[in-house]
């Protein structure tokens, strides 16, 4: 995505972040901007990825030292600016200027991309100056794709630029695939469910397919790779939920939670109407009858008379990091290869339409060979609940369609 930008003199643009956790580069034709970013005060910019940053005590026009610490750019003609995602910056333009620049998505930088669409979801009408849903949305969808082609469905062999793909040996490479899935498992709720209520059965069925393939890389590094941590070796199913469910449930409670302490504060999102309670019950809608709903109904933070600990509310990894071995092949019963998730249904019954997608066909030696038409009752008939029990039938406290509505009635939740 590429831009230009002409600007007077004396102008000011005050503390934000670049929308949907694009990375940014500018460069200056002429003209000047001084350009101050703010840099994590202990060097993790895992402090960038906290629900206070922008709630607790932020002020817009204000150099909020207490939170980070400041550098200043100057952008003179000939000079360029590459900017990480997900970094609140100022800017100042004392003279009239042109410069052009663009954003981008970088697999180094997946991690703080990811953060960043989470704040400007909840946060954008504060923190940020414009919406790229569409484009950002059309671009990690290219590179999930691309990244379950080459780590997948290719053999080695195969020429492929794998500067752009994330090492799942390191654990900085498989944390940019869990922020990357995570995406992708919580773009319904992020979206607010809308194809329910504009009848876009198309993006409605792409929502399934992409979760299809999130889940597909998931189980293929699990069923891959061994991960030995303080506690010893963990692969397969355990290494699953022990890791991944765990951190997308984080993940999905914390943006809960970001989201009730902004409306307190009053600082809203891109939809600035759609109130906490609904938030909760749109990310509910897209975890129940995924692989992450028990890890998420064991943190217990998923009701608002709770008192929370807000410790573990954060969308950066937590705790300990592992190291990773790739192994043969590990065999584990994983029934969410279809897509599924039980807000589908409700979307489903709202379209008029026969809740029905593309499930991964595996040959006999367990591999992608093409895609089947599967329904979910054959996919219900054929599930058994795990030990653990992540297949059962739907509560009766779940939402029903009545209430995953837009109901902007609530001033507070």
């Amino acid at each position: 995505m590429r831009w230009g930008l002409a600007s007077t003199g004396s102008t000011h643009h005050y503390w934000h972040i670049d929308a949907n956790g694009f990375g940014t580069f500018v460069h200056v034709e002429t003209g000047v901007k001084l350009w101050f970013i703010a840099t994590p005060k202990n060097g993790n910019y895992a402090d960038f990825a906290t629900w206070e940053l922008y709630v607790n005590d932020f002020a817009l026009r204000k150099p909020n030292e207490d939170k980070w610490n400041m550098e200043l750019i100057v952008l003179e003609p000939g000079s360029m600016l590459i900017m990480r995602p997900n970094l609140p910056h100022s800017v100042v333009t004392p003279s009239p200027t042109i410069c052009r620049g663009g954003h981008f998505y970088c697999v180094s930088t997946i991690i703080d991309s990811v953060v960043g669409i989470f704040h400007h979801y909840v946060a954008s009408d504060t923190i940020s100056n414009t919406n790229h849903a569409l484009a950002s949305h059309n671009v990690l969808t290219r590179l999930l794709t691309f990244y379950l082609l080459v780590l997948v469905d290719s053999d080695d062999e195969t020429e492929y630029d794998r500067s752009h793909v994330p090492d799942v040996t390191s654990w900085d490479g498989l944390l940019t695939i869990f922020h990357l899935c995570n995406y992708f498992e919580l773009h319904s709720a992020i979206l607010g469910w809308y194809f329910a209520y504009n009848g876009d059965v198309r993006a409605f069925k792409a929502s399934i397919r992409n979760r299809a393939r999130a889940r597909e890389l998931i189980y293929w590094f699990f069923s891959s790779h061994e991960l030995e941590g303080n506690d010893g070796v963990i692969t397969g199913l355990e290494a699953l939920e022990t890791l991944f469910c765990r951190f997308l449930a984080q993940q999905a409670s914390a943006l809960i939670y970001y989201k009730k302490m902004a409306w307190k504060k009053h600082v809203r999102g891109a939809d600035v109407n759609i109130p906490p309670s609904a938030v909760c019950l749109h990310i509910q809608a897209t975890l129940r009858e995924g692989p992450a709903w028990i890890a998420y109904s064991s943190l217990s933070l998923n009701s608002d008379d709770q008192d929370l600990d807000t410790q573990e509310l954060t969308f950066s990894w937590p705790a300990e990091v592992y190291s990773i071995r790739k192994v043969g092949r590990v065999e584990f019963h994983f029934p969410y290869l279809d897509g599924h998730v039980w807000g589908d249904r409700l979307v489903a019954e709202r379209l008029g339409i026969s809740l029905s997608t593309f499930q991964p066909r595996r040959d006999q030696d367990n591999e992608l060979t093409s895609w089947a038409f599967y329904t979910p009752e054959q996919r219900l008939e054929e599930d058994h609940v795990s030990e653990k029990g992540y297949v059962s039938d739907t509560p009766p406290e779940s939402p029903t369609l009545a209430e995953l509505s837009l109901d902007t009635s609530d001033s507070e939740a």
